[in-house]
Parts: C-alpha cells; structure tokens; sequence
C-alpha cells in the first residue's frame, strides 16, 4: 500500500493527464454508432460463422471472437475501445524513452490529427477496430518487451515468461493478415540480430516466432485464403499487375503518406533544422543535403496544396506525379537518416522506418484495401516522428518560457482536432438515436420508415445499401423479416413519420 501511495506522488501529474485524455477518448468513444459489418456480427450472422469456425471466411480468430463480443455490449464496446487507444497512446510514448515532456503532447497531436478515413474505419467501426487497432495494441507490447533489443543491447528473460511471448506471439498473428506476416518477420529479425551480437539463441523471442508461427498456420490454413489465391473469392483476390499500381497510386501512397499532413510538417521541418545546423566537409554532401532539403520542404507544402484545392492538377497523370513525388520524399527521409544518425540513434530510426514499409508491403498484393489497413503505420509513422523529435531537443534544449509556449500551443491544436471530432460525431451520434428510439416505437408495424444517417464521411456505411444488408440490419436489431423498412433522408422522413 505503501508503494502505491508512493508511486501515485511521484507520477502525480502523468496520472492526471492519462486520465484526463482517458476520459476524453471515452467520451468522443461513447458516440460512435453500430455500423454496416457490425450488424452481422452482432446477430446470428456472427454466431453462424463462430459455428463453422469461420469456415472460408477468414483466419482472424481473435478479431472475429472479440467482434462477436463488441458488437453485443455497446458499454464494453466503450470501454475497451478508450482502454485500447489509451494503451497505444501510453506505450508510444514509453517506447520513446524520452525525459523531454514536450513529446507527449507532440504526440497528443499527432494521435488527434489521425486521418478522418482511417479513423472512421479503424476506431468508430468495431468491425475494423478488432482487426486493426488491436494488432497494434500486440504489436507495441511486443516492442515494449523488446524495448533493449531495439536500442541494440540485450535483455534476457526467465524462463517462465517464455509461454507469455507464445501466447503474445499466437495472439498477434490472428487479428489480420499483413500485421501476421510482420510478426513472424520482426521476431525472426530480432532472433538473428540477437545472435550476430550476443551469439545466442534468444529463447524469449523464440517462443513469439514459434506462437507467431503456430499463429499463421492456424490463420492461413483457412479456405478463404485458397479460394482467393485461385481467383475463387467473390470479394477478395491477390491482385495482378495492373491491381497492384492502382493500389499503391490510389490508395497506398494517399493513406501511408499524403494524408498525414501533421506528421509530414513535423517531420519535415524537424529534419530541415538539424540538416541546416549540420556542416560536411565533403562538397558533394552539402550539395546533396540542399537537394534532401528542398525536397523535405516541398512536399508537404504540395500536399496541403492538392488536399485544400482538391483537384487533378495534372489530369489524369497527377496521381503518378503524387507516387513519383511520395518515393523521392521517402527517399530524401531515408538519406537525411544517413547523414545525420549513426550507430544506435540511427538504427532505432531505421526499425521504425522500415517498418513502416515491411508491414504495408503485403497490402501492394491483395486487393481491396481500404484506410483501416493503414492504422498500424499511422502508429509507427508516430514512433519515427517522435524519435526525430526527440534527438532535436537533445540537441536543442528547450528554455522554460518556450516550453510552456510550445505545449501550449500543442494542447490548443490538439483540443481543436479533438472538438471538431466531438462536434461531428455528437450529430450523427444525435441521429443514431432518434432512429433507434424510432424503430423501437414502431419496431412492429408492418412498415417502417427510418431517417438515414447523412453523414457518411465519418461512419461506415451507417444506412443498409442493399438487400444483404438490410438483412442485416434487420437481425441485427430484431425486425420481422417480413417487415418493411425504408430509409429516406431526414428532412423528407421528418415530414411523413
């Protein structure tokens, strides 16, 4: 009792402000609203696919399972929603090792200006949080616990954790198929990179690769990953050529990279700062380091500007200039790394880097691929951003008065983001239940006329689009499948309710 009084004066103040952003993240998580997959979920539609353990569905146990329970308790729903995110939150910042507080709030910001797809597709819809927000969840524990390895030292654990990497490594590989082969490729790598240093077998790392393994075989193994590879899959299929550029320019370079303005500004200018502050003797590297300069200050510039005025500037080829100019940003990134870093400092750099690349390199492949898939590298995109920020501060000390400035103006921007998302999902959330309230009064009329709900952009698929999922709908709320339901914009059902 005594530590724990001990332990709440010492982090007084970091207990307050995760409660406070806990608390926050449970509000905005309340008005999330049941949508589209999750009607299935939540009616005998999941408990079918439970019967034939999800036979020529998918191998995603553990996000199926979870799903299952979610989409049948809206306040656990709540709960391990605003638990999970605070987690990923948490552990960001850990993973960092920073004593520098400003990062926190960097972080706070960079967690509020996710994207609005990939959070309507990931976080509001619970179909798409068990798969990937989850993984993430089992991704950052797996770093935390590999937090010396990373920072190239070493870390041995008894033996007795060794069933708790198996089950963390099992765990991690059933929730969606691209975060399963990174898994088993990040536990092979640290096994090797364990052994060129120390010249030994990791038994702790071992056991995740064997749980990832076992993980796998118990995913892969299902009809409905055949069925694709053999064109046999209605929905789902490994795509040819022509399938993987349209991926990477329609989709991959938008939701990996272009979309993320906030993450692009600060990493962008973190790097231009210290490029500035650096000399080589070499004139080739300084002409070099102007040309990684002008290239690290144009491009989120250009890609504020194609969002703000949302057009094709150049026709149909923009979107091959928009991939041609994501690669040189990637690769001007990757040579200022070089330029800067060394040893440790450039390595955790790199893991974070790469890993990026390794765990969105399966979604070129398979088609389709949607902004949920891209969750997991917003998360990492973070951790690389945060590691820039850090060693700019460690070379650059903050004074207090501008401390106190930076953080609040870190704050303000971040509460906009967060008011913004409040303000919109408070309406639809408004939306949501008056079509509830009104479905429950006249749930046994013969026919039944429901509002939609309009706003489409931050929901996913919140009204029925055809019969399949009116089906749904229908089980999922228990409606008489006999029954009539039509969905008619608001102002118009207003009018003849």
């Amino acid at each position: 009792m005594d530590k724990l009084k001990k332990f709440i004066k010492k982090n007084k103040k970091e207990i307050i402000f995760y409660g406070i952003i806990f608390i926050l993240v449970l509000i905005l998580c309340a008005l999330f609203p049941y949508s589209h997959d999750d009607w299935a979920w939540g009616s005998k539609i999941g408990i079918e696919r439970l019967n034939t353990r999800f036979y020529n569905y998918n191998g995603r146990w553990i996000a199926n399972l979870l799903v299952l329970v979610l989409t049948r308790s809206y306040i656990l729903r709540v709960l391990f929603v605003s638990i999970s995110l605070i987690i990923i939150f948490y552990l960001t910042n850990v993973l960092i090792e920073s004593k520098n507080k400003i990062l926190k709030y960097f972080s706070l910001l960079f967690f509020a200006s996710i994207p609005h797809l990939i959070l309507m597709q990931s976080v509001v819809w619970v179909s798409g949080f068990t798969n990937y927000v989850f993984s993430a969840v089992l991704i950052l524990i797996y770093f935390l616990l590999n937090k010396e390895t990373i920072n190239l030292e070493y870390k041995e654990y008894k033996k007795r954790y060794l069933p708790l990497f198996f089950v963390l490594g099992l765990l991690s590989t059933l929730c969606v198929e691209h975060v399963t082969i990174y898994c088993v490729l990040l536990s092979l790598f640290f096994l090797v990179l364990i052994y060129i240093k120390k010249k030994k077998i990791d038994l702790s790392n071992l056991s995740y690769f064997i749980g990832s393994i076992v993980g796998s075989i118990i995913m892969f193994s299902n009809k409905a990953y055949h069925s694709i590879a053999v064109s046999a899959d209605e929905y789902r299929n490994i795509s040819p050529i022509t399938n993987m550029i349209k991926n990477f320019f329609d989709t991959i370079i938008n939701q990996l990279v272009i979309n993320s303005y906030v993450l692009n500004i600060v990493v962008s200018v973190t790097l231009v700062i210290l490029l500035f502050n650096t000399k080589f003797v070499k004139r080739i590297l300084n002409i070099l380091k102007n040309i990684v300069i002008s290239v690290l200050v144009s491009f989120p510039i250009y890609a504020l500007i194609i969002k703000v005025i949302n057009t094709q500037i150049l026709l149909n080829y923009t979107k091959y200039f928009n991939g041609l100019f994501v690669l040189i940003y990637l690769i001007a990134i990757f040579i200022s790394l070089l330029m800067l870093f060394k040893k440790k400092k450039l390595f955790k750099l790199l893991f974070a880097y790469f890993s990026i690349a390794v765990v969105c390199a399966p979604l070129v492949i398979v088609s389709p691929i949607g902004p949920r898939c891209f969750y997991i590298t917003y998360v990492f995109h973070i951790l690389f951003a945060l590691l820039l920020l850090e060693e700019l501060f460690n070379k650059y000390k903050i004074k207090n008065n501008i401390y106190e400035y930076v953080k609040k103006i870190l704050i303000i921007i971040s509460s906009l983001f967060y008011v913004i998302y409040f303000i919109i999902y408070a309406l639809i959330f408004r939306a949501y239940i008056i079509r509830y309230n009104y479905l429950m009064e006249h749930i046994d009329d013969a026919k039944i006329l429901l509002p939609k709900i309009s706003n489409t952009t931050f929901v996913q698929h919140p009204n029925p689009e055809d019969d399949k999922f009116m089906e749904r709908f229908k089980l999922f709320y228990n409606i008489d499948e006999d029954t009539i339901v039509e969905f008619l914009p608001y102002n118009e059902w207003k009018k003849v309710k």
